[in-house]
């Protein structure tokens, strides 16, 4: 069970980590650019991909903490381990 708080910890915090790397990565691009510009900047652009990464990194570890956490509070094997 703390395993499985831990881990839900972690991964909000790496979760908003991504969003803090997303954002400083477009801090520096034009408002006037159109969708499509801003788009193909966003890709080539590093910190925002490691922001992307990270993000997703902490989104695929609260899938885990969240099916950890289920499977002890409803009494099922985990599947995890």
């Amino acid at each position: 069970m703390i395993g499985g708080l831990l881990l839900a910890l972690v991964s909000a915090a790496l979760i908003n980590l991504g969003f803090l790397l997303q954002h400083k990565g477009l801090g520096h691009q034009a408002a006037a650019a159109g969708p499509r510009q801003r788009l193909l900047r966003s890709l080539r652009n590093p910190l925002w991909l490691s922001g992307q990464a990270v993000g997703w990194l902490g989104f695929g570890l609260q899938i885990v903490a969240v099916s950890d956490l289920r499977s002890e509070l409803a009494g099922t094997p985990n599947l995890w381990v």
